[in-house]
């Protein structure tokens, strides 16, 4: 994976402030739209989701579900609740679990 004009990789901890300073910051408007939108991190866990989507899975807000990985996400939210919302993700979610 190339980063451009970056002679190496960032470290985590780069990329992890880079996330809180920018990434996360920059999604904040989204959170209250009528769109359904997430962002995850490399190890698969939720960065930020906007509360449309926390909703979709039996949420109240993002806030609840930011942090979780997919699978504790079904878990969670209810499996069948996610697929009802969701069926074409089925066999993809049934992977991870």
């Amino acid at each position: 994976m190339g980063y451009g004009f970056m002679k190496q990789q960032p470290s985590q901890v780069e990329i992890n402030d880079y996330i809180q300073k920018n990434v996360i910051p920059g999604f904040m408007p989204l959170l209250d739209m009528n769109i359904k939108s997430a962002l995850w991190g490399e190890n698969g866990d939720l960065i930020i989701a906007t509360n449309k989507l926390a909703n979709a899975v039996g949420f109240a807000d993002y806030k609840q579900i930011q942090g979780l990985s997919v699978k504790k996400l079904l878990i969670l939210g209810g499996f069948k609740v996610f697929v009802e919302k969701f069926p074409v993700l089925e066999k993809v979610f049934l992977l991870l679990i």
